[in-house]
């Protein structure tokens, strides 16, 4: 992702004197990168970051410590993502914490939508009667509140505007035409697109409309199956080349990346009996483990697919797979020891020689009959 310049980052950072944030906005992506500015300000100062998702990771370690204080730092950031998921229990914890005080501490609350409960209410004039959800009146009452506008007309072209000067990069007046009428109401994909043009060309260059129409297409990203595609033929160095392009190049969240490669392995892990012989076996399967809703199918050509790379893997194989990609999980969301891009390096190299392994081991092995 393009990294905002620093004067952008500086006059939009959040005031030091608030210490619990809630952002939201009709953009994943936009709500995103303004977590990302404050977040980035805020760990070029020496705070530690904390960074979970609810429903996903445990949250509540994550909160209680936004009341303590840390030895090799003056403050810290606990990020909560996907936080309208949270739980009635961990809504309550959460309240408790802020009303205890989290100062000099910050705890932003992302993609946090109050909580509705229509029950016994009644259908008016301005729709049905609500209680109110006394987590979200509380970090009005203390903190601050912010909605992520998705930029439209003028403000679309200048929103891409502050893009490209923050990479170094100039477009002509067709290629920057050309690129707003691509990008339609969803402008927050033209972060990823001037980052593949930056990576491409560097700063300082001045792109006219045949040297960016190529990056246009699938928003200037590599499809993630690319990567497990790569990754499941044992290709590590097709599969590093996938990677960079997809981290370094696109710009994507890494956290996103572990997110496909767990699911991935979970999908396989699910058919990897000797029972998932065919597409309705398969879907089945899939089901039972929460991987499928209950009316959903993969289509019988990516089940022709998936049946031989599940029974590559035994259980142990399995469980060092999820071993690698937990490591990095971890390694991301917290302070990592190596740089992220080397993370997830080693993470795909080492899922990539398994797979070359387990195929090698099958093409020597005596066929079954």
């Amino acid at each position: 992702m393009a990294q905002p310049s620093k004067s952008i980052v500086n006059a939009r950072a959040a005031d030091d004197s608030v210490s619990v944030l809630a952002i939201s906005g009709e953009s994943s992506e936009l709500v995103l990168r303004r977590m990302l500015e404050i977040v980035s300000a805020r760990r070029s100062n020496g705070s530690e970051v904390i960074d979970v998702t609810a429903g996903v990771d445990e949250v509540e370690p994550a909160l209680r410590a936004a009341n303590q204080s840390f030895m090799f730092a003056d403050s810290a950031v606990v990020v909560l993502r996907d936080s309208s998921k949270l739980s009635q229990e961990e809504r309550a914890l959460a309240q408790a914490v802020i009303e205890q005080g989290v100062s000099p501490n910050l705890v932003i609350f992302l993609d946090y939508r109050p909580m509705r409960n229509v029950s016994g209410g009644s259908e008016g004039s301005d729709g049905p009667t609500t209680s109110k959800d006394t987590l979200f009146e509380l970090i009005k009452k203390v903190g601050k509140v912010e909605t992520v506008a998705t930029p439209s007309g003028k403000a679309k072209q200048k929103f891409v505007e502050s893009l490209l000067d923050a990479s170094g990069l100039r477009l002509t007046k067709r290629a920057l035409e050309t690129l707003s009428t691509h990008l339609g109401d969803a402008p927050a994909r033209a972060d990823a697109i001037v980052s593949v043009l930056s990576a491409r060309h560097g700063e300082g260059a001045i792109l006219d409309v045949n040297e960016i129409v190529d990056y246009l297409g699938e928003h200037g990203e590599v499809p993630m199956w690319d990567l497990t595609e790569a990754i499941e033929k044992g290709d590590q160095a097709g599969a590093l080349r996938v990677l960079k392009t997809i981290f370094v190049d696109a710009g994507r969240d890494p956290v996103i990346l572990i997110s496909v490669l767990g699911k991935r392995l979970s999908e396989l892990a699910a058919i990897s009996s000797g029972s998932a012989k065919n597409p309705e076996a398969v879907n089945s399967a899939l089901r039972r483990a929460g991987l499928l809703s209950e009316k959903g199918t993969k289509h019988p050509y990516a089940i022709e697919k998936m049946i031989p790379v599940a029974r590559l893997f035994g259980v142990e194989d399995y469980k060092a797979a999820f071993g690698w990609v937990q490591e990095a999980d971890l390694a991301l969301r917290g302070e990592p020891i190596m740089p992220k891009e080397i993370c997830l390096e080693v993470m795909v190299t080492r899922l990539s020689a398994l797979y070359r392994r387990r195929r090698n081991m099958r093409a020597t092995s005596p066929q079954e009959s």
